[in-house]
């Protein structure tokens, strides 16, 4: 349904709006432009003023002199030089209480239904997205932006043929949009942007610790090599040593029997006083 070209404002349906929103009363003052072409008490008097002063002559020359006359000019003037582009999206019941509750969306707009993204369109918006975080420098995948663009789109289309089968099977939608896909390469591309710091941290730590692992091995090799080298006095030693133990085990067997002759001698000792 297309409106008459004095109140027709126009609209598109591309991106999901809500995202870009900041307060929900922005619609109720774009129904009353679409509708009127104005926001109730939008000026100050003194703007009022001001805005009446400026168009006096203007509105003069078109038989307009009071002052209601010339804002009703100034209105008019407004309504034919904006143009407002919303964008909305299908998914979940937002759109469609939005459209009950403001009526000028769909009575003082031309509507453009966008369809899905052919797969040529998909992946050129993606090569584009990769090559320009590439010139950035943020990525590193020079060689590899064609063949990731490729991914992108076989993960959307995918997505898509699994959300049409999901909807006959249990009769539930589950939208795939161009916004949808945007946000997939915007996903990728931070999460390459976290991987090129950790992975390289990562590296770091490895290479530290290698370098440990090498510090020892070489401590390693040189206790080796004075053990090797000393070997033959720690042979040397070891016989000395046992021949210690052995003499000192002797002595200790003289010792104890001059010790059971002094306790005997000591007992006869005993007796004789």
């Amino acid at each position: 349904r297309r409106p008459p070209r004095s109140t027709r404002k126009e609209s598109s349906a591309a991106s999901d709006v809500y995202k870009r929103q900041v307060y929900e009363s922005f619609l109720e003052d774009i129904n009353n432009i679409l509708n009127t072409g104005e926001v109730p008490n939008l000026f100050a008097p003194d703007e009022t003023e001001q805005i009446v002063n400026e168009l006096r002559q203007e509105a003069k020359a078109e038989g307009k002199e009071t002052r209601d006359l010339i804002m009703q000019f100034f209105v008019h003037r407004c309504r034919e030089m904006l143009h407002i582009i919303l964008t909305f999206s299908p998914v979940g019941d937002m759109f469609r209480n939005r459209t009950r509750q403001f009526p000028s969306l769909i009575n003082c707009c031309t509507i453009d239904w966008y369809h899905a993204w052919p797969a040529d369109a998909l992946q050129s918006v993606a090569q584009k997205k990769y090559e320009e975080e590439e010139e950035k420098g943020k990525l590193g995948l020079k060689g590899y932006i064609e063949q990731l663009s490729r991914i992108s789109v076989e993960i959307h289309t995918s997505v898509h043929e699994a959300s049409e089968k999901f909807f006959q099977e249990l009769r539930r939608r589950n939208y795939t949009t161009p916004t949808s896909y945007l946000e997939l390469t915007k996903a990728y591309i931070e999460l390459m942007k976290q991987e090129r710091l950790r992975i390289p941290a990562i590296i770091k730590r490895y290479k530290r610790g290698l370098e440990r692992m090498a510090m020892t091995n070489k401590m390693v090799d040189t206790i080796k090599e004075e053990l090797i080298r000393l070997g033959p006095e720690i042979d040397k030693r070891e016989q000395e040593t046992e021949k210690l133990v052995v003499e000192i085990e002797e002595k200790t067997k003289i010792a104890q029997e001059k010790e059971k002759v002094c306790q005997k001698e000591a007992q006869e000792a005993e007796v004789l006083v």
